[in-house]
């Protein structure tokens, strides 16, 4: 069973991440929702993050994306021509 000292660090690196976008940009109630353990992220050069889950192989966000808005049409389209499973 791993323990904390053998999490990804990526994986913390984007949790921090998430955190610090949350706290500067979150201001909808489901903001802070964005950081609990079983969210992924997609982040966008503007600073902003989607949080979402993979569902049956598609992608559903948690809300609207967290972030400056003038990030906000960069990162919806971003997001929409991501390919979450590399192939």
């Amino acid at each position: 069973m791993p323990n904390g000292d053998n999490m990804d660090t990526s994986l913390l690196d984007d949790r921090q991440r998430a955190r610090q976008i949350v706290e500067a940009y979150g201001n909808s109630p489901n903001a802070f929702l964005t950081l609990l353990s079983d969210k992924s992220y997609f982040f966008s050069p503007g600073g902003s993050l989607i949080a979402y889950m993979v569902y049956r192989r598609v992608a559903v966000a948690l809300s609207d994306p967290i972030g400056p808005p003038e990030d906000t049409a960069p990162i919806i389209a971003g997001f929409q021509l991501s390919n979450f499973y590399g192939t």
